[in-house]
């Protein structure tokens, strides 16, 4: 439908992750194929034409997951099924960028490049709005200076707590609506038709 989530402001500091450790992360549910081609945006850094060095997530028609900056780096190896909810991480440390889905290392590549200043949109692609996502997030976590996850693990079902590398929390639904950002950062989304729901993981 073209509903998404979107930091209004051209880029922020807290969005630019540098060559240092960092985490994105979320629970998802693809209830069907939707946006162009059948490909739909979880997360893109990406904005009016700022493509290089910007970190992009999306689903492929076989609901293959990739993750891609400068070109795809990770395609997971494992894919989820529609219709379930599933948490997907993206965690760089020390050099290195894995994609964890449910816990477990679906990919990963050294990772040398130093990220520049981001424009997070959440559900669709920036640039052309027609790579929308349907279906449902929680929790989704935005966090630099901490890769948070260094191995396999076990995905919490339990709302995150914000921290000092929290820059950014999407967690159940805020007092003002979807969007709102529960860190301590104030980097709250602008709303273009999102809803909230009490459908969680």
């Amino acid at each position: 439908s073209g509903d998404h989530l979107k930091w209004a402001q051209s880029g922020h500091a807290d969005f630019t992750l540098g060559t240092g450790d960092w985490c994105i992360e979320g629970w998802f549910y693809r209830i069907a194929h939707s946006g162009t081609s059948n490909y739909s945006y979880l997360i893109d850094f990406r904005y009016s034409g700022n493509n290089t060095d910007r970190p992009a997530i999306y689903m492929a028609t076989n609901n293959n997951i990739q993750f891609d900056i400068n070109g795809t780096k990770i395609n997971s190896s494992t894919d989820p099924a529609m219709g379930t909810w599933f948490h997907l991480a993206v965690a760089k440390n020390s050099g290195t960028t894995t994609m964890y889905l449910n816990g477990t290392s679906v990919g990963s590549y050294s990772d040398s490049v130093d990220y520049l200043v981001g424009r997070p949109w959440l559900g669709d692609y920036p640039q052309v709005n027609s790579y929308c996502l349907n279906g449902y997030m929680d929790e989704v976590r935005i966090s630099k200076g901490a890769a948070r996850y260094t191995g396999n693990f076990t995905p919490s079902t339990t709302a995150h707590v914000a921290d000092s590398n929290t820059v950014f929390l999407l967690s159940g639904v805020q007092n003002y609506g979807a969007g709102t950002d529960a860190s301590a950062k104030s980097n709250h989304m602008l709303n273009s038709g999102a809803t909230t729901t009490t459908h969680t993981p």
